[in-house]
C-alpha cells in the first residue's frame, strides 16, 4: 500500500504470523475497542508495532480501506 511510508512496507514479518479470533474493523464498532482487541492479539501473534501497522488493511472493512486508499503516498509512517 502506497500510503504507507517506505519503511512499513519493508517491515520484517514475524515467522507464521497471523493475527485471528478477530473480525475486520467496520465503521458500526467502536474503533478504540477494536484496536485494543486487535493490538493485543496482533502482540500475542509476535507483531511489533511496525508490523501490527503494516497488517491493518488486511484487517479493515472495504469503507475503511477505501478511505485509506485515498490518502497521499507515504503520509503513515507509525
Amino acid at each position: 500500500m502506497v500510503t504507507f511510508s517506505e519503511c512499513l512496507r519493508a517491515v520484517e514479518w514475524p515467522p507464521n504470523f497471523k493475527v485471528s479470533n478477530i473480525s475486520k474493523y467496520e465503521s458500526k464498532l467502536d474503533p478504540t475497542i477494536w484496536l485494543t482487541l486487535y493490538e493485543t492479539v496482533a502482540r500475542a501473534a509476535g507483531a511489533s508495532r511496525d508490523v501490527m501497522m503494516a497488517y491493518i488493511p488486511v484487517m479493515m472493512g472495504i469503507e475503511a480501506l477505501q478511505w485509506l486508499r485515498h490518502l497521499p503516498n507515504n503520509c503513515i509512517d507509525s
